[in-house]
């Protein structure tokens, strides 16, 4: 038997026919990601299920993101 070490996956960018995914940077993110979830009640009813948001300002959401996501070393836990 292999004593294999688990390794995280790679963040890397990935790029589809309609759709890009990165990696989450919130100094480059933020801004597009309040806009879109925010600012009329169709966007801000995708905050209806979650525990967190709506936020009330960008820098609010980017610290929010910055301690619950960002600085995790396992963003999927």
């Amino acid at each position: 038997m292999q004593n294999r070490t688990w390794q995280p996956p790679k963040f890397l960018q990935l790029n589809g026919q309609f759709v890009t995914l990165r990696p989450l940077i919130p100094e480059r993110d933020v801004d597009t990601l309040y806009a879109a979830s925010h600012g009329t009640p169709e966007k801000e009813a995708m905050w209806n299920y979650l525990f967190y948001g709506p936020f009330d300002h960008p820098a609010t959401m980017k610290d929010w993101i910055e301690r619950n996501l960002v600085s995790k070393s396992d963003p999927l836990a």
